[in-house]
C-alpha cells in the first residue's frame, strides 16, 4: 500500500517565489521531481520557467489530449471525464479493431502454410471453421486465438502451430471426443 506524504503549501509556495526550479525543489525538500511536479500542479503553482514558457505560449504538454484545453490544477491528461471516457473508447475501438485484424491476416497465414483445407476431410469453405488442434496437449503452450495470434511473436506463433493439425470444426470436435459418435 502507498501513502502519500502531504507537502506544506507555504513552504513550497515560499521557494518557488524565490525561483528554485522542479530540480532544486527536489533537491531541497528530498523528493522526486515527479513528486514535487504533482504537488505543484495540486496547489495550483508554477515555477518561474513554467511561467515564461507559458507566457510564450508553450504549454509544456499541459493540454487535455482529446480537446487539446489548457490543463490546470492536477489534471494531467484530461480536462473532464467526459474527454477522458471520450478518449478511452477511441483507443479501446482502434485496438480491437487493430486486434482483429492482425488476428484474422496471422491465421490466414498459417492456413496456407497448412495447407488451406482440414487435414482429416478436405474442407475448405470457411476459414472461421478451421481450427489449430494439438497433436499432443501436454506439448502445447498456447492456443491458437485472436487474443493469441494478435499480441504474440510470430516466430513464437510458428513454434506452436508447428505442434498442431489444421481441423474444420466437426473434425476437431470428433478427435476430441471420439466416443461420443453414435449417440443414439
Amino acid at each position: 500500500m502507498r501513502v502519500i506524504i502531504s507537502m506544506d503549501k507555504l513552504q513550497i509556495e515560499k521557494k518557488v517565489n524565490e525561483g528554485l526550479s522542479t530540480f532544486d525543489l527536489a533537491k531541497h525538500f528530498s523528493k522526486s521531481q515527479t513528486t514535487i511536479r504533482y504537488w505543484l500542479r495540486k496547489y495550483g503553482l508554477n515555477t518561474k520557467a513554467s511561467k515564461e514558457r507559458a507566457k510564450k505560449g508553450i504549454l509544456n504538454g499541459r493540454n487535455c489530449i482529446n480537446c487539446n484545453k489548457e490543463l490546470t490544477g492536477c489534471q494531467s491528461k484530461f480536462c473532464c471525464s467526459t474527454c477522458k471516457m471520450q478518449s478511452h473508447h477511441k483507443t479501446q475501438a482502434n485496438t480491437n479493431e487493430r486486434q482483429k485484424r492482425v488476428a484474422k491476416e496471422r491465421k490466414i497465414k498459417l492456413i496456407e502454410m497448412k495447407g488451406g483445407c482440414c487435414e482429416n476431410c478436405g474442407y475448405n469453405k470457411n476459414l472461421a471453421a478451421l481450427q489449430f488442434h494439438h497433436r499432443n496437449p501436454h506439448e502445447k503452450t498456447f492456443g491458437l486465438d485472436v487474443r493469441k495470434l494478435s499480441n504474440t511473436r510470430w516466430d513464437s506463433i510458428l513454434i506452436e502451430a508447428e505442434k498442431c493439425d489444421l481441423l474444420c470444426g466437426n473434425c476437431h470436435m470428433e478427435e476430441h471426443y471420439p466416443d461420443m459418435g453414435n449417440w443414439k
